[in-house]
């Protein structure tokens, strides 16, 4: 994001300033210098950048210090948000309401080093004056840093009381002016961008709470060498790799294309620094391994294909980096890798949310912070950030994610050469370090279930899956699909011995183990205290005595550098850069000694001071989890405008009601056209009569969706009509109850639906057994699977939707239905639920926004079902049966090509010709009168 930053003139700084939406209160002006980089040193948006990342990178902070940068040419650079706190000096930081606004000068302005003249001291001027008139400050509302320090900033050769006499004399210049007249143009552009910049929230700031900066400072003149050289450097570009990994080349971005499955959240990714699309895969399979296969059957040996999952905890960046260093080291010992980039920088978020945590008690001179205290720092957030980016792993193998893809043409590529396979010509390999274990847990047993040939060899290097995961998926291919395991790990001495961040005094596994999975100290295949205390997996693993011939581990640190049983790796994330692990991986696959050479190491990026890279929909995602399961219940969770649904009153009334659902702001896959789908089918029903109730977002919970349906049928009375409508995600559970054929529940997804609070089809099928006789009800269900969820049909989710929509389908993880089993369990069970009724004991017309087997989609703001039935419902005559408006529906979606849905209806096979939402006892009297007329005419 340094990109963000914008340079302006003094005017456009003025007009920015007085345009700024502040909702922070400035109770003070705080004057800073950069002391490196100083005058001769700066290099524009360069040094801008490198103070960004070292700011964020090292010291752990949200974002750039200062709120501005004044340059030596009197130009202004933007910096963070204005409406957060600064970290300008230790306890003066104030906080998002009220505090002091921060600039930074560019320069060294101690006695003897650079002179504070010139426009740069201008600028400085007015801003000080400006800021202060904005606020109605008077000028002893300026302090220099070294009023609040031990240090000389602003520089020694500033001095105080000479500023503000001149910073008073500019502001009595003022006057009420807010804007003064100035010489510069304005770029009406800049201003704008720079308002927008201005607005930024960093993603670091909302995975924790921004007190912990409360203590934070520049370093300024107490910098160390290393920050000097950063910060400093005259050309920053050349202090590349200092933080971060290296930029790639376009050439080097090129050779990677047929070695590189990019993964955005279990997709493929449309953007990036590489970017994969079906068609790169398909280059891959089709020509790629084609042409490698064909160059090893002439060189007369086989050919080997790797599949690689890096660790999820690393960039994008990252992971493409270890791909260029490494593809050619593989190539040349005649093994094709094929590499998944799968995650975007969780390693950097925890960095981040430990540092910061960290920073306070180490400022005050707290030297034993307690790994406990991290793991609880760590708290809600980044365990909701692991869970999710396991749940990007499984996503990968669903059958609309990338990894899927890959699978399928793997299948097909070894279905083509089956008897290279069999020769041995062609033989398949995969190996995973740290979370790509996680990974292949889910893409190995695909592969097994889709026909791919087993796999020769499997090495996870420093595992960080859960025990149990491992013994569900991947124990059970050990000798089959996988012909043999080999597992590389420290030893608990080393583990212990590792740190994450320099502030958690263990390896990532023991963070993994006691604070980022959901239970405390759940067990992780990479540790060896959990490896020694699970029978199975000891017998599995050799580890009872009596070597296994299919597994084996590896423990790290080996006597030997060299062989086929070495690691000397002394930390968590060293496995996959060390040559004697690395090299240990290449000879098992060949099944030999004779191999070129590792590459030597050069120095590497830490992942755990990494910019803060996660994609912000995933930290948003996991702040909203965090905060909807700790939360207390809102009151409007059970809505008072449920009382709103009128009850009726007086004989012979018909009551027209509806109740119209919509539900956009889900903590995890967020729909963006469902609320105005509930609004927009309440304003359509309500010009026909129609009182109408809504609940959105937040208030449709599943105790209010239930409640407030139960409330509408169970009040209403013989002849009238009754409307449900709903749109959000739907799902497929287990049937716990095991009342269904096929296994599976159906079910949608309220707000609260993370607690395991899904309103299942048994649950609607309570309900709707106690509709009064001569009540019609009719739902309109805008979601996935919505095609049986009154009566119940097996839902398969289509692959590959439209990139430029959304399903409303929610896939149920493994923690969702966990979540579900234990809501179950904990629910008071007034009695058996009934059972799935036949079509002919319905008692609802059910309309659906697709078949059984088809994904509901939503297109610009509006679901695609909704967009077509709305104004035929609007154009609905008395006549309108409820199959002919289903018709026109169909027709709706057009002829052309093959629509990617089908509308549905569910109802007896009386109700398909009956007028579409009219009361049942005026169509009964209607078909008594006609019946009379008949017999009469007869008689």
């Amino acid at each position: 994001m340094a990109d963000r930053f914008k340079q302006l003139t003094l005017a456009e700084f003025i007009q920015v300033l007085n345009k700024f939406p502040f909702t922070r209160r400035i109770n003070a002006v705080h004057m800073h210098h950069t002391w490196r980089p100083n005058r001769a040193q700066y290099q524009g948006m360069a040094s801008i950048t490198a103070m960004w990342k070292y700011h964020t990178q090292h010291n752990g902070w949200s974002d750039i210090a200062q709120h501005i940068t004044i340059a030596p040419d009197g130009t202004i650079w933007t910096g963070r948000n204005w409406n957060l706190a600064p970290a300008s000096s230790g306890g003066h930081n104030g906080n998002s309401q009220a505090g002091p606004f921060m600039f930074e000068m560019i320069g060294d302005f101690d006695k003897g080093r650079d002179p504070f003249d010139g426009a740069q001291r201008h600028t400085t001027l007015q801003v000080v004056a400006h800021v202060l008139h904005r606020f109605k400050l008077p000028a002893e509302a300026l302090h220099f840093h070294n009023q609040m320090s031990v240090k000389t900033c602003p520089g020694s050769s500033i001095n105080y009381a000479q500023t503000v006499r001149e910073a008073q004399l500019l502001m009595a210049r003022l006057g009420s002016r807010s804007v003064p007249t100035a010489n510069e143009s304005i770029d009406e552009n800049q201003v704008a961008e720079a308002l927008a910049a201005l607005r930024y929230v960093p993603i670091a700031s909302r995975t924790r709470n921004l007190a912990t900066e409360a203590l934070a400072e520049p370093a300024e003149e107490g910098m160390s060498r290393q920050e000097m050289h950063y910060v400093g450097e005259a050309d920053p570009s050349a202090a590349r790799g200092l933080l971060g990994a290296e930029e790639l080349s376009p050439a080097e971005l090129r050779s990677l294309r047929p070695h590189v499955v990019n993964l955005d959240q279990g997709h493929f990714s449309p953007g990036g620094i590489c970017s994969t699309s079906p068609a790169d895969v398909d280059a891959i399979f089709d020509k790629h391994l084609e042409q490698a296969l064909a160059a090893a059957k002439t060189a007369k040996r086989p050919l080997h294909v790797l599949l690689y999952a890096h660790g999820g905890l690393v960039s994008e960046k990252s992971g493409l980096s270890s791909a260029a260093r490494y593809v050619p080291w593989w190539l040349a010992n005649h093994v094709y890798p094929l590499y998944f980039v799968w995650e975007t920088g969780l390693c950097g978020t925890l960095g981040a949310i430990i540092r910061g945590t960290g920073s306070r008690e180490l400022a005050r001179g707290v030297t034993d912070l307690t790994d406990r205290l991290v793991e609880k720092s760590v708290g809600k957030i980044g365990g909701l950030l692991w869970r999710n980016m396991k749940d990007s792993a499984e996503v990968a193998s669903a059958p609309d994610g990338g990894a899927y893809y890959v699978a399928r043409r793997l299948q097909r590529f070894c279905h083509k050469h089956a008897a290279d396979v069999r020769t041995g010509a062609l033989q398949l390999h995969a190996a995973g370090h740290s979370a790509g274990s996680i990974f292949h847990a889910h893409f190995l047993p695909l592969t097994q279930q889709l026909g791919v040939p087993a796999f020769r060899t499997l090495h996870l290097l420093a595992p960080a899956i859960r025990v149990d995961e491992f013994k569900n998926r991947l124990a059970r291919l050990v000798g089959t699909g996988v012909q043999h395991l080999t597992l590389y790990t420290m030893r608990d001495k080393l583990e212990l011995a590792d740190t994450c961040s320099l502030i958690y005094r263990k390896s990532l596994l023991y963070l993994v183990y006691y604070a980022l999975e959901a239970a405390r100290e759940t067990p992780i295949l990479g540790l060896d205290s959990c490896l020694s205390a699970d029978e199975q997996l000891r017998t599995l693993l050799g580890l009872k005595g009596a070597p296994q011939s299919n597994a084996e581990v590896v423990w790290s640190k080996t006597t030997e550098a060299t062989g086929r049983s070495c690691s000397t790796s002394t930390s968590h994330g060293g496995f996959d850069d060390d040559a004697a692990t690395i090299e240990s991986v290449l000879r098992r696959i060949l099944n030999t000694d004779k191999i070129t050479p590792f590459p030597k190491t050069r120095d590497l990026t830490d992942p755990w001071h990494e910019p803060v890279e996660l994609p912000e929909e995933m930290v948003l995602l996991a702040q909203a989890q965090a905060a909807a399961s700790s939360a207390p219940p809102r009151k409007s969770a059970r809505p008072s405008r449920v009382s709103s649904v009128p009850t009726v009153n007086g004989k012979g009334r018909h009551h027209q009601r509806a109740l119209c659902i919509g539900i956009d702001d889900y903590p995890a896959a967020p729909l963006a056209g469902c609320v105005a789908d509930a609004k927009n089918w309440a304003h359509a029903l309500k010009k026909k009569g129609f009182e109408t109730a809504l609940l959105l977002n937040e208030a449709a919970t599943r105790s209010a969706i239930l409640d407030t349906i139960t409330k509408l049928v169970t009040s209403s009375k013989p002849g009238d009509v009754v409307v449900i409508q709903y749109s959000g995600h739907g799902t497929t559970l287990p049937d716990l109850d095991r009342d269904e054929d096929d296994s599976r529940d159906e079910a949608l997804c309220p707000h609260d639906y993370a607690t395991g609070a899904f309103v299942v089809d048994d649950d609607l099928r309570a309900v709707f057994q106690r509709i009064p006789v001569g009540v019609n009800v009719t739902c309109f269900m805008d979601c996935c699977h919505s095609g049986s969820n009154t009566r119940l049909l097996t839902l398969v989710p289509p692959a590959n939707p439209a990139h430029d929509s959304r399903p409303r389908f929610m896939r149920a993880t493994e923690a969702i239905k966990q979540a579900h089993s234990r809501f179950r369990k904990k629910l008071a069970q007034d009695g058996a639920a009934p059972k799935a009724g036949s079509r002919e004991e319905m008692r609802v017309v059910n309309f659906t926004a697709c078949q059984p087997w088809e994904v509901a989609y939503e297109s610009d703001g509006s679901g695609d079902f909704t967009v077509r039935a709305l104004p035929l419902l609007t154009k609905a005559t008395t006549d309108t049966t409820h199959s002919t408006f289903l018709e026109k529906v169909v027709q709706a979606f057009g002829k052309k090509g093959i629509p990617r849905q089908h509308p549905t209806l569910d109802c007896t096979d009386e109700a398909l010709q009956l007028p579409l939402l009219r009361p049942l006892q005026v169509v009964a009297k209607a078909k008594t009168k006609a019946k009379a007329t008949r017999k009469k005419a007869v008689s």
